[in-house]
């Protein structure tokens, strides 16, 4: 008995010492029969059976009948009779001779006297899992080669796999009640144990798989030379923030979010020593961490290396989890797990290690949960969804490490950087509890600012991207064996210095463009790769989902349709057929024909075509994006195209000299734009592919950005008179809205969202010209508004601050906010930058680390304003009045009290 549980260990001695002797005496005499038939003097039908001469020879010859001796004789029967089977098929030129036969035998007891194989439970189901028939395999293709024959040892294994379980069941009916102990032996009261373990040790080759195996992006899955992540990967390096120690007497503490950023310091270490390190410690006071990085940095890339990394020292028991992949989230986190690991076919598990009655060789489970922000839901706020995961996550590792002090289970937890500060807050984690993946490279401090960063052993002083090329170079042709210096021009630092991101910039080699006028950009990038992709399909000459498309303005149509579907679904990665059909048939009937074409109503929801983008989804139906910034970019690319839509309906509308157009109808364009961006708010990730796309349109043709504004600045203008018809979306037919509010509230809710994209979008058009000297702030309010329109916009769209940041006061540069009352405002954060807030009253507005960068206050009244330091308002020109009415307080930062300006 192992500690697995029930083995039956096979030592090769046994074999040569104690059966070799008796095989190869009857492996003679079959050989001359075999030879015999082989050249025509016997039929193989009457020939000898070469089991039946090796148990007569068995007979009288006294030995001890151990278990490990009755295996031999069942395995040596079977393998007999599998070589003779072999052989017999064997297409050899030179002549052999039975004395040939008998070398071959000897030559596979000396292969096997120092070896031990074990035989498992399973062998009875699963008998060519030995790997005793590798040895066997390599033997006979080396004896084959002497005569001539061709056969490797995977073709020689296959011919001995193909008659090995015959051999065994003629062995075994020779003589049952020899090996019936055997089968007694075997399965024992243990065995189900041991087959867990079994499991178990399946599930961590998995894990292995999941990084040595897993194929990049674009790489295509039958291509035997696709570069696969384990050759490109490069170890990340991670920080740790350092709170300044500072004397909280008396002060109220504020939000972690709240504290200036560069009063925090950034402790630099290896990533993976960081978790190894606190894996080490096993501390019940502290089993959690926390991994925070932004789209594309590696998150998920890094957690499948460490699980394989983990899996092979043995430490932990990892168990990696994708949380976008856990559903039924109002069933208890246990069970959501288990689901998980026992009905996803690709992994080898029929029991979960968190079941209290399985152990898992006593070891602490590491649980990885992979992409906490992919939990979103529709309806759901992304706080209250982390807040709601982490205390299913506390209390699960409170009952598994609540009994005798042990710990049981350590877990590590993912997200994108607002999800893992919500995490952070929920369990109030702090410093080596959240762990920020940093880029493969970070900017030299050039100026008088000291660096933010705490690095003792200089990992900073390392360009990751030249390791990276290292290993990407080994795994491409054609490609310069330096870096090339375009991947590390300043230009392209914020573009290359993402993993993902570089590694698609390499696909489309860059170095090797006509034209250097093209900047690289994520969106420049991803729609080159979008082309590439689609040309390189439809040049394949085969039918496949691009070529069902004449254009590639259909196909990018699709695909936006695929990408809003999952965005509603509030995890941008996954979506759903039915919603991409009903999508498309109010955006292009002729393309959504053509997409039911090629979909079908039982084919898969996407077939091998778009895997460079998406694969299928593990729902009946569905689909799902391999990384969320493809999904946010094809809808930045939509809205865009929406908005030009709208802007082209005004262009003509203004045209008409005799009134109003019916081309433009305020009404039903904002009636449509909310059926567009109501069902989901949008964030800053789709926000900066949104003025990305935009600052790209102003630098080839300002005057149609210009159109943008102007109709974009009417539709706010019309909103702000009427408000949004969220009445509307009450009216219409279920064929024309995604998602219908199902209350008041939620039709409210989703006006909010709409008027919130709607200023983004005008935002995205104001920034490409907010340097030029001809600029003017952009006045939407409508004419005769009140000194209220402004101050009523922020509060609807801001709401109550949960946290630091807030997308919607990121939206007024360049805005007219003059006149306004803006008493008492939380403008937090707020970004105006050349704003005007001339004569507008800002009395006792909260505008710390607020960017108003050229903004005119003119006349503004600024009684007890809140700013964080006059050095903050160096680019305004204020009145010593205003300054002195000013207050500037430090205390927000958590730093020392500032004397304060104001007169009493």
């Amino acid at each position: 008995m192992s500690e697995n549980g029930i083995q039956l260990s096979l030592k090769g001695q046994t074999f040569k010492f104690e059966l070799l002797p008796i095989i190869g005496g009857v492996v003679e005499a079959a050989a001359k029969t075999l030879l015999a038939v082989k050249t025509g003097g016997a039929s193989l039908a009457i020939a000898p059976n070469i089991i039946t001469g090796f148990f007569g020879a068995l007979k009288g010859v006294a030995r001890e009948e151990t278990l490990e001796l009755r295996a031999w004789q069942l395995v040596s029967g079977g393998l007999l009779y599998a070589i003779e089977k072999s052989v017999a098929e064997l297409k050899l030129t030179k002549s052999w001779t039975p004395e040939d036969l008998k070398v071959l035998m000897t030559d596979l007891g000396r292969r096997i006297e120092t070896r031990t194989y074990t035989i498992e439970p399973d062998f009875f189901s699963k008998p060519n899992g030995l790997v005793l028939l590798d040895d066997v395999a390599h033997e006979l293709a080396a004896w084959c080669y002497r005569f001539g024959g061709v056969d490797e040892p995977a073709q020689s294994r296959a011919k001995i796999e193909q008659h090995f379980p015959g051999g065994l069941h003629r062995a075994w009916m020779k003589n049952p009640s020899r090996f019936d102990v055997l089968e007694t032996a075997l399965n024992s009261p243990f065995t189900s144990s041991m087959q867990a373990q079994q499991q178990f040790d399946g599930y961590l080759q998995y894990l292995e798989e999941q990084f040595t195996e897993l194929r990049l992006i674009g790489q295509d899955e039958d291509d035997p030379a696709a570069v696969t992540l384990a050759r490109v990967f490069v170890p990340l390096r991670a920080y740790v923030e350092i709170k300044p120690a500072t004397s909280n007497q008396g002060v109220i503490e504020k939000p972690a979010d709240l504290v200036v950023q560069h009063e925090t310091k950034k402790k630099v270490m290896p990533f993976f020593e960081a978790l190894e390190t606190w894996m080490a410690a096993l501390d019940r006071r502290d089993t959690l961490r926390i991994v925070s990085g932004g789209p594309g940095i590696g998150k998920s890339s890094s957690m499948r290396a460490f699980a394989a990394r983990i899996a092979r020292l043995g430490s932990v028991y990892p168990i990696l989890i994708p949380l976008q992949k856990l559903e039924r989230p109002e069933r208890p986190l246990r069970e959501r797990i288990k689901d998980y690991l026992v009905d996803t076919r690709s992994i080898p598990l029929t029991t979960s290690p968190l079941e209290r009655d399985v152990g898992v060789e006593g070891k602490p489970l590491l649980l990885i949960f992979d992409g906490l922000d992919e939990l979103v839901r529709p309806g759901k706020d992304a706080d209250d969804i982390a807040r709601e995961f982490m205390s299913d996550l506390r209390g699960l590792l409170d009952q598994e490490n609540g009994h005798q002090g042990v710990v049981r289970c350590i877990a590590v937890v993912t997200g994108r950087i607002a999800a893992a500060s919500s995490a952070g807050r929920a369990l109030k984690c702090s410093g080596e509890q959240i762990l920020f993946l940093m880029r493969f490279a970070e900017p030299r401090n050039r100026d008088a600012h000291p660096s933010p960063y705490i690095d003792p052993n200089n990992l900073l002083a390392e360009d990751q991207r030249v390791s990276w090329w290292n290993l990407w170079k080994e795994t491409s042709v054609s490609i310069p064996q330096t870096v090339p210096p375009i991947l590390l021009h300043p230009d392209f630092f914020d573009i290359t210095v993402e993993p993902l991101l570089l590694y698609f910039v390499a696909l489309i080699r860059p170095w090797e463009a006509k034209s250097k006028k093209e900047g690289v950009a994520r969106n420049w990038l991803y729609n080159r790769l979008l082309h590439h992709f689609f040309d390189r399909e439809c040049d394949k000459g085969d039918r496949n989902f691009a070529t069902e498309f004449q254009q590639f303005a259909d196909y990018e149509t699709v695909l936006q349709a695929m990408a809003f579907s999952a965005w509603y679904d509030g995890s941008a990665r996954t979506g759903s057929i039915d919603v991409v059909d009903k999508l498309l048939r109010d955006w292009d009937s002729q393309v959504a024909q053509s997409f039911k074409n090629i979909v079908g109503s039982t084919k898969p929801a996407i077939g091998a075509a778009l895997a460079f983008y998406m694969k299928p989804g593990e729902r009946p139906n569905s689909f799902e994006f391999l990384h969320k910034t493809f999904a946010e970019y094809l809808v930045a690319r939509r809205i865009v195209k929406v908005v030009w839509s709208n802007a082209e309906d005004f262009a003509r509308s203004r045209k008409e000299k005799s009134g109003r157009s019916k081309d433009f109808d305020e009404t039903k364009v904002l009636r449509d734009w909310m059926r567009l961006m109501g069902p989901r708010p949008i964030d800053y990730d789709l926000l900066r592919f949104l003025r990305e796309e935009l600052s790209n349109l102003y630098g080839e043709a300002k005057e149609d950005v210009a159109l943008l504004r102007d109709s974009l600045a009417k539709c706010m203008q019309f909103g702000l008179r009427e408000g949004l018809p969220a009445h509307a979306l009450f009216q219409l037919p279920d064929d024309q809205l995604v998602r219908r509010p199902q209350s008041f509230r939620e039709a409210v809710e989703q006006a909010r969202n709409a008027e919130e994209a709607l200023l983004a979008c005008l935002n995205a058009a104001i920034l490409p010209e907010l340097n030029e000297l001809t600029f003017r702030p952009i006045d939407f309010r409508p004419d005769g508004h009140d000194s209220t329109s402004i101050g009523s916009l922020i509060v609807r769209l801001r709401g109550q601050r949960v946290g630091g940041y807030i997308l919607a006061l990121t939206l007024f540069s360049g805005i007219d906010c003059s006149r306004e009352i803006l008493h008492l405002q939380d403008l937090y954060n707020l970004c105006a930058i050349k704003a005007d807030f001339s004569k507008s009253q800002l009395f006792m507005a909260i505008m710390w680390d607020a960017d108003v960068t050229d903004a005119n206050f003119d006349g503004a009244d600024l009684w007890s304003a809140v700013f964080r330091s006059p050095e903050q308002l160096s680019s305004n020109r204020l009145t010593d009045d205003q300054l002195e009415r000013i207050q500037f307080d430090q205390e927000l930062a958590g730093g020392p009290r500032s004397k304060r300006r104001r007169k009493k």
